[in-house]
């Protein structure tokens, strides 16, 4: 018995929602399906509304916005079965067998399953390529590489747990904006010791986001790291990013950093959005902004 669960937000994700349900359908388990939408504009919770036409499926539309966090966590709740398989709102899986290769995975030695994520082989428009390359990069990793480190690798976007287990641990509530609940969620089962299996049984991510939106999201990301650092939720070795502003700091250089990155930040952002951005100048970037805000903060 198996509880789908998947938050939305400001996406058509009936397709997705109709692909699970078929494949749920013919291996004959017992199933539900739960999607809640987190205040979504109302063209998407038109569209979506057309998920209550399932079987054993649910939809639920917030009127407030409530984030990444609790609205994973409201959905656990609302399951009824054993095993709970996240899905985010804006992938696709990559098989027609994708459930099946879930079902056979479970055991009591796996509590925690992660199918991986891949991104789309033809490269996108431009205003796109800065998410694209990032994902196929950093993101789409190999099986072998996945099980060697496997909270490294964790991701919300497809996974399946034990719903005892995640009541134990949960979603951190606190993080309201974007970005590291995947991160501090995986420290979280380390802890207690709780083993992380990956599997070949990848997802498409479908939303790839603008190169502004992405900037402003990977913002806020690191803003939620350097909030989870100042509260001692991630140390050392937990987060590279981290990593290096800990050795900047040491160095005494978080003031020098700050200062290049004010005086370059707008020309590494037209690298960032050109058609070959380097990973190499968005990390400085990355770091740069993080100083920064260590700073002004």
């Amino acid at each position: 018995m198996i509880s789908v669960l998947i938050p939305i937000y400001n996406y058509d994700t009936f397709p997705l929602v109709k692909e699970i349900h078929t494949q749920l359908i013919e291996s004959e388990v017992v199933f539900e399906i739960i999607c809640i939408d987190d205040a979504s504009r109302v063209e998407f919770t038109k569209n979506n509304n057309a998920i209550t036409t399932l079987s054993f499926s649910k939809l639920e539309i917030l009127e407030q916005n409530i984030g990444r966090s609790k609205i994973r966590n409201s959905l656990a709740t609302s399951a009824k079965y054993d095993w709970l398989l996240f899905l985010d709102t804006d992938v696709l899986p990559e098989k027609s067998n994708f459930i099946n290769n879930y079902l056979e995975a479970i055991s009591e030695e796996n509590s925690v399953v992660c199918g991986g994520i891949k991104y789309q082989i033809e490269k996108p428009n431009n205003e796109k390529i800065l998410h694209w390359v990032y994902g196929k990069n950093r993101e789409e990793t190999s099986l072998s590489i996945r099980n060697n480190k496997p909270y490294n690798h964790f991701f919300s976007a497809n996974f399946l747990i034990h719903k005892k287990i995640f009541s134990a641990i949960k979603f951190n509530k606190t993080l309201t904006k974007y970005g590291h609940e995947d991160t501090l969620f995986a420290l979280d089962l380390k802890k207690k010791k709780m083993n992380i299996k990956h599997v070949d049984n990848s997802v498409f991510h479908r939303g790839l986001e603008t190169d502004t939106i992405f900037i402003k999201k990977t913002k806020d990301s690191i803003e939620n790291a350097f909030y989870l650092y100042q509260k001692k939720l991630i140390v050392k070795n937990d987060l590279r990013l981290i990593d290096a502003f800990i050795r900047l700091k040491s160095l005494k250089m978080v003031n020098l950093f700050t200062y290049f990155y004010k005086i370059l930040h707008k020309k590494l952002e037209i690298n960032l959005r050109s058609e070959k951005p380097s990973l190499f100048l968005f990390d400085i970037y990355k770091l740069g902004y993080l100083c920064s805000i260590s700073i002004s903060g």
